[in-house]
This record gives structure tokens, C-alpha cells and sequence, in this order.
């Protein structure tokens, strides 16, 4: 394993440099992604989108 970056908002387990991560900045605040956690989370905002709970 390679060092441990941060934790994952979505599964809150731990991020490590030599994993598939994905880093978003929004509104200064730095979240770190799995990839696959990322790919969870883009599918349910978009599920959410088509239900009209949510405005982009």
C-alpha cells in the first residue's frame, strides 16, 4: 500500500496514493474520491436530477 492521502466522503475509508482516486474542489473544500465510489455517487446525483430533487 502506498501512503494514505485522505478519506473518501462517500465510503469513508481510507484513500491511498497508488489507488484510482478522484479530487473535487468545492467551494474550497478539497473531497477525495474512490473511483468507483465516484462513479456511485455521479449515478445517484443524476438518479436524483430526473426526480427533480436536485437543480444543476
Amino acid at each position: 500500500m502506498g501512503n494514505k492521502i485522505g478519506e473518501c466522503k462517500y465510503c469513508n475509508r481510507p484513500v491511498y496514493d497508488d489507488e484510482k482516486y478522484r479530487i473535487i474542489n468545492l467551494n474550497g473544500e478539497k473531497m477525495i474520491f474512490h473511483i468507483s465510489c465516484f462513479r456511485k455517487l455521479k449515478k445517484e446525483a443524476i438518479d436524483l436530477a430526473k426526480k427533480g430533487f436536485v437543480n444543476f
